[in-house]
């Protein structure tokens, strides 16, 4: 249907720019390609509900995705850049 196609496109077009913006894994001192990433939610969808757009996700490879949640650490986007610190 025509709003799930707009969903996935929004979310295709979305990527692309997260790629660029990032240009690899987000962790500090990790230089992942982006094919090697995934989408983080910066406030998470699950219980901060945080959307699904380009300005709320950062590119994490998997070792780091799983490793910033039981580290607390906390992304924000901040002067076009992911900048990670401990949670408060």
């Amino acid at each position: 249907d025509t709003a799930t196609t707009e969903i996935y496109t929004s979310l295709f077009v979305g990527s692309g720019q997260m790629c660029i913006r990032d240009r690899c894994c987000t962790f500090p001192g990790c230089d992942r390609p982006p094919s090697w990433c995934e989408a983080h939610h910066l406030r998470e969808w699950t219980t901060d509900l945080g959307e699904t757009n380009v300005d709320n996700l950062a590119l994490l490879c998997t070792r780091h995705h799983t490793d910033v949640h039981p580290r607390g650490l906390a992304g924000r986007l901040v002067d076009g850049r992911i900048r990670w610190r401990r949670r408060q």
